[in-house]
C-alpha cells in the first residue's frame, strides 16, 4: 500500500514492474447514505472484485443475484435478439464460475428489466452490505494459546475468527488502546459489566511488518468510524411567551439533523 506522505521511490522497490490500482479503504456500513453516484459506482466496482476474487464469500444464490445486477448495470435490459448465448462470457462473477451459475445469472437478469444502472447498483449495494464479511479486512494471527485465528478489521470494530466462524468481537468504543511490539499486537479494552479493571489482550502476528500493518489499519478504522459516530450539539435559546425553545443541531456522518423541543419555565 502506498503511503501518501512518502515519495514513490521510498514506498516501492524498483526490482520488478508494478501495477497500481485504487481500492476502497473504508467500506460504508450503509452505502445508501453515499450522496454521490460516482462514489456508489466505485464502491460497486470494488465489491464486484471482492466477490469475483472470493475475498467476499457468497452463496450460490447471492452470487447469482449480485451477478445479475451487475449485468443489468453494465448491459441494460436483457434482449434475446441482441444478447447471444455467451453474452456473459466476458464477465467474472465468482472464483469458480460454472455453467449452472451463468444460466441462473441469465434467468435473473431477465427479471431486472427497467432498472437503470444507478438503480441496479443501489440494489447491488443493499444486498452486498448484508454479507457477513462485507468490508472486513482479514489478518492471520495466533491467540495466546498459539491457535491459528483471523483478525478482521471493519466499521464495527475488531472481529476474531476461528475456522471461518466469528468467535468474538471488540467494538471500537470498547477499545481504549491499540499497540504492537515486535510481532505482537495488543488491544486494551474497557471492563465489562461484571469486571472492575481494564484488560489487555494480545495476539501473535507472523512478523513485525504484519503487526505494524494491523496496528495501522486498526488505528485508521478506529479514528474514521469513531468520527462518524460523534455528535456535535449546538443549543440556541430564543425567548417566547411561555419560556424558550431549545434547538438542537446534530452533525452525524456529514449530515445535519435538526429538531426543536419546547422547554417550559
Amino acid at each position: 500500500m502506498l503511503q501518501p506522505g512518502k515519495t514513490r521511490h521510498k514506498s516501492i522497490s524498483a526490482d520488478s514492474p508494478w501495477q497500481f490500482v485504487f481500492n476502497v479503504k473504508f467500506y460504508p456500513p450503509d452505502p445508501s447514505q453515499l450522496t454521490e453516484d460516482i462514489t456508489r459506482y466505485y464502491l460497486c466496482l470494488q465489491l464486484r472484485q471482492d466477490v469475483a476474487s472470493g475475498r467476499l464469500p457468497c452463496s450460490f444464490v447471492t452470487h447469482a443475484l449480485l451477478g445479475s445486477l451487475t449485468l443489468q448495470a453494465e448491459v441494460g435490459d436483457y434482449d434475446a435478439d441482441e444478447h447471444s448465448a455467451d453474452y456473459i462470457s466476458d464477465f467474472q462473477f465468482a472464483p469458480n464460475q460454472t455453467k449452472e451459475l451463468e444460466d441462473k445469472l441469465v434467468e435473473l437478469h431477465k427479471t431486472h428489466r427497467g432498472l437503470t444502472p444507478a438503480q441496479a447498483d443501489a440494489v447491488f449495494l443493499e444486498n452486498a452490505k448484508k454479507l457477513s464479511m462485507y468490508g472486513v479486512d482479514l489478518h492471520h494471527a495466533k491467540d495466546s494459546e498459539g491457535v491459528d485465528i483471523m483478525l478482521g478489521v471493519c466499521a464495527n470494530g475488531l472481529l476474531i475468527y476461528k475456522d471461518r466462524l466469528r468467535i468474538n468481537r471488540f467494538a471500537w468504543p470498547k477499545i481504549l488502546k491499540i499497540s504492537y511490539k515486535r510481532s505482537n499486537f495488543f488491544i486494551k479494552v474497557r471492563p465489562g459489566e461484571l469486571e472492575q479493571f481494564e484488560s489487555t489482550i494480545g495476539f501473535k502476528l507472523p512478523n513485525h511488518r504484519a503487526a505494524k500493518r494491523l496496528w495501522k489499519v486498526c488505528v485508521e478504522h478506529h479514528t474514521f468510524y469513531r468520527k462518524m459516530q460523534m455528535k456535535i450539539r449546538i443549543r440556541i435559546r430564543s425567548k417566547n411567551c411561555d419560556g424558550f425553545s431549545l434547538r438542537i443541531l446534530e452533525f452525524r456522518c456529514g449530515k445535519i439533523r435538526s429538531g426543536i423541543r419546547k422547554v417550559c419555565t
